[in-house]
C-alpha cells in the first residue's frame, strides 16, 4: 500500500502531465516532443510492470489489487502512453 505523500506524489505528477498534454495543444507544442516521449515511457514502464505486483509481468495473486490493476489500471496506463506518444510525435504545425 503506497502511502499518502506517495499518492499525492502520484496525482501531482498525473496532473502535470495533463498539463504538457494541454500545453502542446495549446501552443507550438514543438519544445514538448521529449517530454511527451518521456511520458509516454513512463506509461509504458508501468504498463509492462516490475514482475512482482504490478503491469503485465505481475505474478498471479488473488489480492483486491492485483484484480484493479489487470482489469484497470495497466490497460489505462497503456493507453496513455499511447496517447502520449502521439502527441510526442505529432509535428506541429502553426495552424493547428
Amino acid at each position: 500500500m503506497p502511502s499518502s505523500a506517495l499518492t499525492l506524489l502520484v496525482a501531482a505528477g498525473l496532473g502535470a502531465m495533463s498539463g504538457a498534454a494541454l500545453l502542446a495543444r495549446s501552443s507550438n507544442g514543438t519544445q514538448l516532443r521529449w517530454p511527451l516521449r518521456f511520458i509516454a515511457a513512463v506509461f509504458l514502464l508501468r504498463a509492462v510492470g516490475d514482475g512482482r505486483s504490478v503491469g503485465l509481468t505481475r505474478q498471479p495473486s488473488d489480492m483486491q489489487f492485483a484484480r484493479l490493476d489487470a482489469r484497470f489500471y495497466t490497460p489505462l496506463c497503456m493507453v496513455l502512453a499511447a496517447l502520449y506518444a502521439v502527441l510526442g510525435l505529432h509535428r506541429f504545425r502553426k495552424d493547428d
